[in-house]
């Protein structure tokens, strides 16, 4: 009987640490392919860009259910583009 609970917890591990990395890889993938949209790329170097850029966030946000914010970042750390909190733009 102990074997069989030693199995069980091994096995449930195994699928604990599976789920993980894999929506640590769809995040990932995620994150990878918003990278190459120019309005997020060109909102760096463009204020005026912000309310777009905010808005395709927010439509991110809300298609993609398991992110609590998205946020875009200068070279600096200065948040730029906030899907879900506007009050963290500007801040580092």
């Amino acid at each position: 009987m102990e074997s069989t609970v030693k199995t069980r917890l091994v096995d449930a591990a195994k699928d604990a640490i599976d789920k993980v990395d894999r929506n640590l890889f769809e995040r990932f993938c995620d994150v990878q392919a918003w990278t190459t949209f120019s309005l997020f790329l060109n909102v760096i170097s463009d204020k005026s860009l912000r309310p777009q850029a905010c808005s395709l966030a927010a439509r991110l946000h809300q298609i993609y259910e398991v992110y609590n914010d998205i946020l875009i970042l200068n070279m600096n750390g200065d948040i730029v583009v906030s899907a879900k909190n506007k009050s963290l733009i500007d801040q580092n």
